[in-house]
Protein backbone atom coordinates (compact mmCIF):
# COMPACT_ATOMS: atom_id res chain seq x y z
CA UNK A 1 0.00 0.00 0.00
CA UNK A 2 1.02 3.59 -0.49
CA UNK A 3 0.47 5.62 2.46
CA UNK A 4 0.22 9.73 2.06
CA UNK A 5 -1.58 10.79 5.28
CA UNK A 6 -2.86 9.55 8.41
CA UNK A 7 -5.32 9.75 11.41
CA UNK A 8 -2.93 8.48 14.31
CA UNK A 9 -1.97 7.99 17.96
CA UNK A 10 0.30 6.76 20.38
CA UNK A 11 2.96 6.23 17.30
CA UNK A 12 6.45 7.19 16.41
CA UNK A 13 8.75 6.72 13.12
CA UNK A 14 6.15 6.99 10.68
CA UNK A 15 7.63 8.68 8.41
CA UNK A 16 10.53 6.07 8.24
CA UNK A 17 7.20 3.77 6.97
CA UNK A 18 6.15 6.26 4.28
CA UNK A 19 3.36 7.27 6.91
CA UNK A 20 2.67 11.04 6.94
CA UNK A 21 0.07 12.08 9.75
CA UNK A 22 -2.11 14.39 8.32
CA UNK A 23 -4.28 14.89 11.65
CA UNK A 24 -4.33 13.44 15.15
CA UNK A 25 -6.70 13.58 18.20
CA UNK A 26 -5.01 12.95 21.62
CA UNK A 27 -7.34 13.45 25.20
CA UNK A 28 -3.91 14.65 27.26
CA UNK A 29 -2.43 18.09 26.12
CA UNK A 30 1.41 16.85 27.21
CA UNK A 31 0.59 13.75 24.79
CA UNK A 32 -0.59 16.59 21.93
CA UNK A 33 2.31 18.66 22.17
CA UNK A 34 4.22 15.31 21.99
CA UNK A 35 2.79 14.49 18.78
CA UNK A 36 3.47 17.99 17.53
CA UNK A 37 6.75 18.34 18.09
CA UNK A 38 7.04 15.30 15.98
CA UNK A 39 5.15 15.78 13.26
CA UNK A 40 4.67 19.80 12.95
CA UNK A 41 3.00 19.42 9.56
CA UNK A 42 0.22 17.73 11.51
CA UNK A 43 -3.08 19.05 12.47
CA UNK A 44 -3.02 17.86 16.25
CA UNK A 45 -6.55 18.10 18.35
CA UNK A 46 -6.94 18.25 21.67
CA UNK A 47 -9.72 16.80 23.14
CA UNK A 48 -12.39 13.98 23.40
CA UNK A 49 -13.25 12.11 20.42
CA UNK A 50 -16.72 11.38 22.23
CA UNK A 51 -17.61 15.38 21.86
CA UNK A 52 -19.28 16.00 18.44
CA UNK A 53 -17.11 19.21 17.68
CA UNK A 54 -14.06 16.94 18.36
CA UNK A 55 -15.63 14.07 15.92
CA UNK A 56 -16.69 16.51 13.36
CA UNK A 57 -12.92 18.84 13.85
CA UNK A 58 -11.25 15.48 13.17
CA UNK A 59 -13.14 14.41 10.14
CA UNK A 60 -13.15 17.77 8.61
CA UNK A 61 -9.44 17.79 8.55
CA UNK A 62 -8.74 14.27 7.46
CA UNK A 63 -10.53 15.51 4.35
CA UNK A 64 -8.83 18.65 3.87
CA UNK A 65 -5.08 17.11 4.47
CA UNK A 66 -5.93 14.24 1.86
CA UNK A 67 -5.88 11.42 4.05
CA UNK A 68 -6.24 7.81 2.63
CA UNK A 69 -5.96 5.82 5.78
CA UNK A 70 -6.89 5.56 9.57
CA UNK A 71 -5.02 4.53 12.72
CA UNK A 72 -6.62 3.76 15.40
CA UNK A 73 -4.79 2.40 19.15
CA UNK A 74 -7.92 3.19 21.48
CA UNK A 75 -6.93 3.45 25.27
CA UNK A 76 -6.63 -0.21 26.67
CA UNK A 77 -7.70 0.04 30.84
CA UNK A 78 -10.67 -1.29 29.98
CA UNK A 79 -9.53 -4.52 28.08
CA UNK A 80 -6.14 -5.11 30.02
CA UNK A 81 -5.17 -7.76 32.24
CA UNK A 82 -3.34 -5.45 34.30
CA UNK A 83 -6.28 -3.43 35.18
CA UNK A 84 -8.14 -4.78 38.20
CA UNK A 85 -11.04 -2.96 37.69
CA UNK A 86 -11.18 -3.38 33.69
CA UNK A 87 -14.89 -2.97 32.46
CA UNK A 88 -15.18 -3.21 28.69
CA UNK A 89 -18.73 -1.57 28.71
CA UNK A 90 -17.63 1.19 30.10
CA UNK A 91 -16.79 4.75 27.45
CA UNK A 92 -13.40 3.86 27.61
CA UNK A 93 -14.17 0.37 26.40
CA UNK A 94 -16.77 1.65 23.73
CA UNK A 95 -14.13 3.90 21.71
CA UNK A 96 -14.16 1.77 19.05
CA UNK A 97 -17.51 2.53 18.30
CA UNK A 98 -16.62 6.59 17.30
CA UNK A 99 -13.25 5.15 15.72
CA UNK A 100 -15.87 2.67 13.46
CA UNK A 101 -17.80 5.82 12.75
CA UNK A 102 -15.19 8.02 11.56
CA UNK A 103 -13.93 5.26 9.17
CA UNK A 104 -17.52 5.39 7.51
CA UNK A 105 -17.76 9.69 7.55
CA UNK A 106 -14.35 9.92 5.74
CA UNK A 107 -12.63 8.02 2.91
CA UNK A 108 -10.40 5.64 3.88
CA UNK A 109 -8.39 3.61 1.38
CA UNK A 110 -7.16 1.28 4.80
CA UNK A 111 -7.37 0.81 8.38
CA UNK A 112 -5.30 -0.27 11.01
CA UNK A 113 -6.49 -1.11 14.65
CA UNK A 114 -3.84 -2.23 17.73
CA UNK A 115 -4.67 -2.38 21.11
CA UNK A 116 -3.98 -5.55 23.75
CA UNK A 117 -4.64 -8.94 22.51
CA UNK A 118 -8.13 -9.00 24.90
CA UNK A 119 -9.48 -6.36 21.90
CA UNK A 120 -10.28 -9.30 19.94
CA UNK A 121 -12.03 -11.75 22.08
CA UNK A 122 -13.52 -9.70 24.97
CA UNK A 123 -17.37 -8.64 25.10
CA UNK A 124 -18.52 -5.40 25.62
CA UNK A 125 -22.26 -3.88 25.75
CA UNK A 126 -24.65 -6.65 24.80
CA UNK A 127 -21.99 -9.31 24.85
CA UNK A 128 -20.77 -7.99 21.44
CA UNK A 129 -17.15 -8.91 20.53
CA UNK A 130 -14.92 -5.74 20.31
CA UNK A 131 -13.06 -7.68 17.67
CA UNK A 132 -15.66 -9.30 15.99
CA UNK A 133 -17.48 -5.95 15.75
CA UNK A 134 -14.41 -3.92 14.14
CA UNK A 135 -13.91 -6.48 11.10
CA UNK A 136 -17.66 -7.01 10.37
CA UNK A 137 -18.38 -3.36 10.58
CA UNK A 138 -15.46 -2.84 8.34
CA UNK A 139 -15.82 -5.80 5.74
CA UNK A 140 -19.89 -4.31 5.43
CA UNK A 141 -18.33 -0.63 4.51
CA UNK A 142 -16.13 -2.25 1.72
CA UNK A 143 -13.14 -3.66 2.85
CA UNK A 144 -12.24 -6.38 1.31
CA UNK A 145 -9.13 -7.47 2.60
CA UNK A 146 -9.28 -8.16 6.43
CA UNK A 147 -6.54 -9.64 8.70
CA UNK A 148 -6.08 -9.97 12.34
CA UNK A 149 -4.30 -11.56 15.21
CA UNK A 150 -1.77 -11.26 18.18
CA UNK A 151 1.71 -10.35 17.32
CA UNK A 152 4.84 -9.37 19.97
CA UNK A 153 7.91 -7.25 19.27
CA UNK A 154 9.69 -9.80 20.39
CA UNK A 155 9.53 -11.63 17.24
CA UNK A 156 10.44 -8.63 15.00
CA UNK A 157 13.86 -7.46 17.12
CA UNK A 158 12.76 -5.37 19.73
CA UNK A 159 14.50 -6.13 23.02
CA UNK A 160 10.27 -6.39 24.49
CA UNK A 161 8.04 -9.29 24.59
CA UNK A 162 4.77 -6.97 24.35
CA UNK A 163 1.79 -9.15 22.55
CA UNK A 164 -0.83 -7.28 20.94
CA UNK A 165 -4.00 -7.52 19.11
CA UNK A 166 -3.48 -5.96 15.70
CA UNK A 167 -6.85 -5.59 12.96
CA UNK A 168 -5.39 -4.52 9.37
CA UNK A 169 -8.11 -3.69 6.55
CA UNK A 170 -7.50 -2.72 2.81
CA UNK A 171 -10.08 -1.91 -0.06
CA UNK A 172 -8.11 -2.90 -2.57
CA UNK A 173 -5.10 -4.56 -2.12
CA UNK A 174 -4.37 -7.75 -0.07
CA UNK A 175 -2.72 -7.04 3.30
CA UNK A 176 -1.80 -9.67 6.05
CA UNK A 177 0.07 -9.24 9.21
CA UNK A 178 3.49 -9.71 8.69
CA UNK A 179 5.69 -13.01 8.97
CA UNK A 180 7.94 -12.84 12.37
CA UNK A 181 11.82 -12.79 11.72
CA UNK A 182 12.60 -14.84 14.16
CA UNK A 183 15.78 -12.44 15.21
CA UNK A 184 15.39 -11.92 18.89
CA UNK A 185 16.85 -9.60 20.74
CA UNK A 186 17.62 -9.04 24.68
CA UNK A 187 17.58 -5.67 26.65
CA UNK A 188 20.99 -6.40 27.61
CA UNK A 189 22.29 -6.56 23.60
CA UNK A 190 20.99 -3.09 23.24
CA UNK A 191 21.99 -1.43 26.54
CA UNK A 192 24.60 -4.06 28.58
CA UNK A 193 26.93 -1.44 27.63
CA UNK A 194 25.84 1.02 29.81
CA UNK A 195 26.39 0.99 33.56
CA UNK A 196 23.85 0.62 36.42
CA UNK A 197 21.60 3.02 37.82
CA UNK A 198 20.01 3.36 40.76
CA UNK A 199 16.79 5.42 41.23
CA UNK A 200 17.75 9.41 41.12
CA UNK A 201 20.87 8.73 39.43
CA UNK A 202 22.26 9.84 36.05
CA UNK A 203 25.06 8.91 33.65
CA UNK A 204 26.10 12.37 32.49
CA UNK A 205 28.06 10.48 29.84
CA UNK A 206 25.42 8.97 27.74
CA UNK A 207 22.37 11.19 26.93
CA UNK A 208 19.20 9.86 28.03
CA UNK A 209 20.23 7.50 30.50
CA UNK A 210 18.81 8.94 33.59
CA UNK A 211 16.92 7.45 36.48
CA UNK A 212 16.00 10.61 38.38
CA UNK A 213 12.89 10.67 37.20
CA UNK A 214 11.57 7.47 37.85
CA UNK A 215 8.63 6.23 39.85
CA UNK A 216 8.89 2.60 40.87
CA UNK A 217 7.88 1.83 43.81
CA UNK A 218 10.36 -0.63 45.78
CA UNK A 219 8.72 -3.96 45.05
CA UNK A 220 9.00 -2.99 41.47
CA UNK A 221 12.41 -2.69 41.71
CA UNK A 222 13.27 -5.50 43.98
CA UNK A 223 11.50 -7.87 41.68
CA UNK A 224 13.80 -6.58 38.97
CA UNK A 225 16.99 -7.12 40.70
CA UNK A 226 16.17 -10.55 40.50
CA UNK A 227 15.31 -10.97 36.90
CA UNK A 228 18.02 -12.78 35.05
CA UNK A 229 19.30 -11.50 31.72
CA UNK A 230 17.31 -12.81 28.97
CA UNK A 231 13.78 -13.64 31.11
CA UNK A 232 10.92 -12.21 32.17
CA UNK A 233 9.76 -11.18 35.44
CA UNK A 234 6.84 -13.34 35.56
CA UNK A 235 8.98 -16.29 35.69
CA UNK A 236 10.84 -15.50 38.67
CA UNK A 237 10.93 -17.73 41.83
CA UNK A 238 8.70 -16.54 44.59
CA UNK A 239 8.56 -14.52 46.17
CA UNK A 240 9.92 -12.53 43.17
CA UNK A 241 6.52 -12.97 41.02
CA UNK A 242 5.14 -9.33 39.48
CA UNK A 243 1.89 -8.92 41.60
CA UNK A 244 -0.82 -6.39 41.82
CA UNK A 245 -1.69 -4.36 45.05
CA UNK A 246 -3.54 -6.76 46.42
CA UNK A 247 -0.92 -9.55 45.89
CA UNK A 248 -2.58 -11.38 43.56
CA UNK A 249 -0.46 -12.20 40.47
CA UNK A 250 -0.22 -9.99 38.08
CA UNK A 251 -0.67 -10.32 34.30
CA UNK A 252 1.40 -7.35 33.18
Amino acid sequence: LEFRRVLFRSEYYLKKLGLYPGVAVELGPKRAQFFQEMYPECHVIVGDIWDPAVFDEAVEWHKKMGSVGTMASCSCQSYSNANIYKDPTDLRGQLFLPMLKFVTKTYNEWVFNENVPNMLTIKSIGGVVVGDCIQKTLAYHGFKYIDAGVQTSWDFGCCQDRPRGFITASRNKPWKLPTPTGEHVTLEDVIGDLPSLEIGEYDPNHKGHDARFFTWSKPQIEVMRHTPTGSSAKHNPAPWKPCKVNGSPSKA
